[in-house]
């Protein structure tokens, strides 16, 4: 088996960072282009590729710096901090001159996950009003593009926030943007990159899958299958480097390769360790940004216990790589849809345990989904909840910037005394009745219970069960959520027990 097989195969379909040509001209990663937005405050890196032994110099503003090109012919310049504003023209120099201009500096985010995250906005249903007044020259888009949604052909750059452009962003990242650049006033830059039906081992290097012994048998797995289907990564290579060639010339797509092992060829591409990661994130990594905002999950509902672990893993991992310390990480708990009622609650769950993390925060969506559909329509909440724990977190707003979270549990005879932070000005009902909430006994089995509002508590109550040990709230695919806080934010579906769920013990991939 040759993972580099794959690799090249895969870059070459998603080219994003050009390499030097026999002429040795300075060339830059598409990232860094006119009309991109810098991050303010930060030392900026800028990096490319350029004759071995060459002197490059990079200009911005009253910000300059030089360096000499490694013997692979790479460099790297940290050109120093820039405040907010713009517009900038920036010089990189050496044997040849890119003048890259309309250079806005401001806050730059990663939006990254699957579907839900690559959803865009000409996708989402009554919104034309909103789409009609979309016009923000300085909220800009970068897209990785991914082969899996029919979207290569088209440029890899920097574009304005306008009503015609704004069809192809990122609907939870324009939203989010949309949020910040009103908040702040100062130019925003989304760094979109994400991969439909994606996992987090896809996004990793497989040394850090490697280093963990809840992480090998993903990677067992796949090296079983390769090795019990010769010449599959090699076949996998040549399919795509002919979808890329058939979407630069219109030409028809390639036959399917015939794997058995994934209901379709591109599905291998969205499972396979590094795979995604080598394709749509390392182009870019590295670059200055603020943070991360993430939407995943629907893929990995079959290994909930595992993500608890696996999550916090890719965290740590691109916070090592990027080279900018605990930067913050902020992402959603799945909304409603008609899944798995077991598996689902257990992933949220172990979204919910990822606030471990430091610099982390949540927005929860489980009241906003589409029962009959995994791509539920309303992204503006996502997307503003998301802003809302950016700015209550990172930026330092005062304001309620999560629902209410579960913090601490205690009996009280009978009853179950469950406290919750989070909770602005107190703990309100919505939709009229207070429901969602179940409690149960040494017995491990649940009954609804009857619940109020004590303050910041909510206290639990059933007659079947006289001597409650648990909690849980929202412990389902399709919950009923009843308790919000002031803000209007719903609180997170939560269990007060550890015991063991449907999920534990699972820790080989599921292609399908």
């Amino acid at each position: 088996m040759n993972p580099s097989v794959l690799t090249a195969a895969i870059l070459s379909l998603c080219i994003v960072a050009p390499v030097a040509d026999a002429r040795a001209d300075i060339l830059l990663p598409h990232v860094f282009s006119s009309h991109m937005v810098l991050q303010r405050d930060l030392d900026i890196p800028v990096w490319g590729t350029a004759d071995p032994g060459e002197t490059v110099t990079v200009v911005i503003g009253n910000r300059r710096g030089m360096t000499v090109a490694g013997k692979d012919g790479r460099w790297k310049i940290k050109i120093g901090k820039l405040p907010a504003g713009g517009p900038h023209e920036m010089t990189v120099a050496g044997k040849n001159t890119i003048v890259l201009t309309d250079v806005l500096v401001g806050e730059v985010w990663v939006c990254s996950g699957q579907s839900n995250m690559w959803w865009t906005v000409d996708r989402v249903k009554g919104i034309e009003s909103i789409v009609a007044k979309a016009d923000y020259p300085n909220l800009r888009l970068f897209s990785v593009w991914s082969p899996e949604h029919d979207s290569y052909g088209k440029p890899f750059e920097w574009t304005a926030c306008t009503p015609e452009s704004v069809r192809e962003f990122s609907a939870v990242a324009f939203f989010f943007g949309r949020a910040l650049h009103r908040e702040m006033g100062i130019p925003v830059g989304l760094i979109h990159t994400s991969m439909g039906g994606s996992v987090p081992e896809a996004w990793m290097k497989r040394e850090s899958l490697d280093s963990d012994r809840v992480f090998r048998p993903i990677l067992s797995y796949w090296d079983s299958v390769i090795a019990a289907n010769p010449g599959s990564l090699e076949k996998f290579g040549k399919y795509l480097e002919q979808l890329a060639a058939s979407k630069r010339t219109g030409g028809p797509a390639p036959d399917d390769p015939g794997f058995t092992f994934v209901p379709k060829p591109l599905r291998f591409y969205m499972r396979y360790p590094s795979g995604i990661r080598r394709a749509q994130l390392d182009p870019v990594l590295g670059y200055a940004m603020r943070g991360v905002v993430w939407y995943q999950g629907e893929s990995s509902i079959q290994r909930a216990w595992q993500y608890r672990l696996l999550f916090p893993a890719m965290i740590r991992e691109w916070r090592g790589d990027w080279d900018q310390g605990e930067f913050p990480f902020i992402f959603t708990q799945l909304a409603n849809y008609k899944s798995d009622p077991e598996r689902l609650p257990e992933l949220r769950e172990a979204q919910r345990r990822s606030l471990s993390v430091r610099n982390t925060a949540m927005a929860v969506t489980a009241d906003i989904g589409d029962e009959a559909d995994v791509h539920f329509n309303n992204k503006w909440d996502a997307g503003e909840r998301l802003a809302l724990a950016a700015l209550g977190t990172v930026y330092g707003r005062d304001i309620v910037y999560s629902g209410p979270l579960y913090r601490s549990m205690r009996r009280r005879g009978d009853e179950v005394l469950i406290r919750f932070e989070h909770t602005g000005g107190g703990l309100e009902v919505k939709g009229g009745e207070l429901q969602g909430f179940e409690v149960a006994g040494a017995d491990h089995i649940y009954h609804p219970a009857e619940a109020r509002i004590e303050g910041n508590k909510v206290v639990l109550s059933n007659p079947k069960v006289p001597k409650p040990v648990a909690a849980r709230y929202g412990w389902s695919d399709i919950p009923k959520l009843s308790l919000y806080n002031s803000a209007g934010l719903p609180a997170a579906p939560f269990r007060t027990d550890d015991w063991p769920g449907v999920t534990n013990g699972v820790h080989t991939p599921d292609p399908r």
